[in-house]
């Protein structure tokens, strides 16, 4: 699974987090990388969070979500998940708020995107427009 953010109008404003399950792993732990600022951290998350993550995306209805108002350059967020044929599917929405939790065409990708940015130890203020 993989999470995208940026904001063309700042340039270094990318955020991007993935999550790779580790393979003969008995702990039962996924590899979260991060990537902020031109730099890289790499941590581990357990399978039950990783879990709650991919169900949290799976409630996503749509794979390209309206913003609640038209905005010049806004922000873009994006969500890739793989399966096990290596097939992916992307969800994709424009200018992620504040107020995108109340937003009935954002609020499933908003609450995806709270549960990756916690589990990759970031801020939801840290998503640019947030």
């Amino acid at each position: 699974m993989e999470f995208e953010h940026s904001n063309s109008i700042i340039i270094g404003s990318d955020i991007g987090v993935t999550l790779k399950p580790i393979k003969n792993n008995r702990k039962g732990k996924v590899r979260l990388i991060v990537r902020k600022d031109g730099e890289i951290f790499v941590s581990r998350i357990t399978n039950d969070r990783f879990l709650e993550i991919i169900n949290a995306v799976d409630q996503i209805k749509r794979d390209s979500l309206g913003a609640q108002y038209t905005y010049l350059d806004p922000s873009s967020s994006s969500i890739t998940i793989y399966n096990d044929k290596h097939d992916k599917k992307v969800y994709y929405t424009e200018n992620l708020t504040r107020n995108s939790q109340k937003s009935e065409n954002q609020k499933d990708f908003w609450y995806a995107t709270k549960l990756i940015i916690d589990a990759a130890r970031l801020r939801m203020e840290e998503l640019i427009d947030y």
